[in-house]
C-alpha cells in the first residue's frame, strides 16, 4: 500500500481495479474490493493493518466484479449507487461460473470462487452521500459515464479523487455499459476541477491531464 496523502493509501498490486482505504479516527473507509479471493483477504489483512481493526464502510465504484468480489472478507456494510444494488442483487451462481472462465487457466484461482458469495451494498444513494466521520469529510458522488451507476470518492480537503473505471490510464476504456456522452460530460466537469490527483480505476495515480486521451478515444468511437 502507498500513502498518497496523510492517511489516505493506495493498492493497485492485485488482479483488478485500483484500490483505497481512507483513515479517519473513527475508522477506516475502504474503497473497492479485489476480484481473486486469495487477494481479498490479502486486501483485508492490509486494512485491518493501518485501521487497528476498525473498518467503517465498504464502498464500490461499481457493480463490476473486479470491484466487488472481495467485499464479503470486511465486517461493514457496503455502499454504492441504487443502480449498482440492482445489479449485484441479480448476480446468481451464472455470475461465479463466468467468473471462473476468466481464469480457466488458472485452476487453483477457479476453485478459490467455490467459497465466494455476493456481498450487496446495504446503503445506496443516487446523487451524493456526504459522510463526516472521525476528523474526515468524504463525499461518495455520482459520476456516470462508465455505467449507470459508476461513482466517485471526492475528498475535499485533500483535493483527491477516486474516479473507479470514469479515468484509466494505460490501457483502453471498457465502453460494455458506458453512456458515451455523459462519459465526456464528466471528464470535461473533472478538467475543470481544482484536483491534487486522481486515483484512477486501473493504472498509476495520475492528474486531470490524462483524461484528455480517454476523451479522445471516446469521441473516435462514436464517429
Amino acid at each position: 500500500m502507498k500513502e498518497i496523502a496523510p492517511g489516505i493509501y493506495v493498492q493497485s498490486r492485485y488482479e483488478g481495479a485500483n484500490l483505497g482505504c481512507i483513515l479517519t479516527e473513527a475508522g477506516a473507509i475502504v474503497v473497492d474490493t479485489p476480484l481473486i479471493p486469495a487477494d481479498g483477504r490479502s486486501w483485508a489483512e492490509d486494512v485491518a493493518r493501518v485501521a487497528h481493526g476498525k473498518v467503517l464502510y465498504v464502498f464500490n465504484t461499481d457493480h463490476h466484479r473486479a470491484h466487488i468480489i472481495g467485499n464479503q472478507y470486511f465486517d461493514a456494510p457496503v455502499v454504492a449507487h441504487e443502480v449498482a444494488w440492482k445489479e449485484m442483487s441479480s448476480y446468481r451462481e451464472a455470475f461465479i461460473e463466468r467468473t471462473k472462465n476468466i481464469f480457466k487457466r488458472q485452476p487453483d484461482i477457479v476453485a478459490q470462487f467455490d467459497e465466494v458469495s455476493i456481498k450487496k451494498p446495504e446503503i445506496t444513494f443516487t446523487g451524493q452521500l456526504i459522510v463526516k466521520k472521525g476528523g474526515r469529510e468524504v463525499h461518495f458522488i455520482y459520476l456516470g459515464g462508465h455505467t449507470p451507476a459508476t461513482s466517485g470518492v471526492w475528498l475535499p480537503r485533500e483535493r483527491i479523487l477516486f474516479t473507479g473505471d470514469v479515468v484509466v490510464v494505460g490501457e483502453h476504456p471498457s465502453l460494455g455499459q458506458c453512456n458515451s456522452k455523459e462519459w465526456l460530460e464528466v471528464l470535461t466537469r473533472l478538467r475543470k476541477m481544482s484536483l491534487a490527483a486522481i486515483v484512477p480505476g486501473h493504472g498509476p495515480l495520475c492528474n486531470v491531464e490524462a483524461t484528455q486521451p480517454i476523451s479522445d478515444y471516446i469521441r473516435l468511437m462514436r464517429t
